[in-house]
């Protein structure tokens, strides 16, 4: 019995010395994903409640006061950089009405080495079969499927080109030489307008500018009757022939890739016709 007594007080005892315990209890998963999520609310309630102001240091670059343009709607002073673009641009514009006089100047020039000649300037669009007639002709331009434009300037001679004399064939040297010097001028202005062109040299049929080649256009060859000339055959030579001018005609073709409705060919058969107001395209 004492020995139970004894038991039983060293048990009271322990229990009732002052012991810390740690808490047993653990949230579960859900409940912490609840707290999460009720922190998060928190702090998006007190941010619309009190919004931040950023700091100078803190602004973006689209906020920052525009110097070139510091009134509202991008509005600013003239400035010496505007300034410097107006004068750029009028420069450029003066420019562009320079070069314009500088080619009607070379075009008038052009006419001046056949001024008295009585000759019609004609222009003419290509179709695909007759590009393929001359792609054996130009061998550094593809003429079946680039664009072709044929320009025909046709002379009204003194002699007869069908016949052969000593005269003949000097009036005939005379306006192969013109011939060349006004298409040497055509050529030059298409090619700065950034067209390809090249012309027949009277003399012997071939491309003047071209790489060499068999394939040559006489003066009566076939091809011309695609610009509106006839290619007569009077037994011991051929000729070729004008609907107005018969056999007295001497025929000079330069051939481009700008078209006939481009405005440099118009502007080109313009001074033309305005030099020669009988002449038609």
């Amino acid at each position: 019995m004492d020995r139970l007594l004894a038991s039983a007080s060293s048990r009271s005892l322990l229990y009732l010395r002052p012991t810390r315990h740690l808490s047993s209890f653990k949230p579960t998963l859900s409940e912490l994903r609840s707290r999460a999520v009720l922190s998060l609310v928190n702090q998006f309630e007190s941010s619309k409640q009190r919004p931040s102001v950023p700091s100078l240091t803190s602004f973006d670059s689209t906020n920052e006061l525009n110097t070139l343009f510091p009134l509202p709607g991008h509005v600013g002073f003239a400035s010496l950089e505007t300034k410097k673009l107006l004068k750029h641009n009028s420069n450029h514009l003066n420019n562009d009405l320079l070069e314009q006089f500088n080619t009607t100047k070379d075009i008038l020039s052009a006419l001046k080495k056949i001024e008295g000649e009585c000759f019609e300037v004609r222009s003419y669009n290509c179709s695909h079969t007759i590009r393929s007639e001359f792609n054996s002709l130009f061998l550094n331009y593809d003429t079946i499927t680039q664009p072709l434009t044929a320009i025909t300037i046709v002379f009204q001679t003194e002699s007869d080109m069908s016949k052969w004399s000593v005269k003949i064939e000097e009036e005939r040297k005379q306006l192969t030489d013109k011939f060349i010097q006004v298409a040497q001028e055509i050529s030059t202005y298409l090619s700065n307008q950034q067209y390809w062109v090249d012309f027949i040299d009277p003399s012997n049929g071939k491309p003047y500018y071209g790489p060499p080649t068999t394939d040559a256009l006489f003066e009566t060859d076939e091809r011309f009757r695609h610009f509106g000339l006839n290619v007569v055959d009077l037994g011991c030579c051929r000729v070729i022939e004008h609907l107005q001018h018969g056999t007295n005609v001497f025929v000079g073709c330069i051939f481009t890739s700008a078209p006939k409705a481009d405005p440099s060919i118009q502007h080109l058969l313009k001074e033309f016709t305005t030099q020669h107001p009988t002449q038609q395209d």
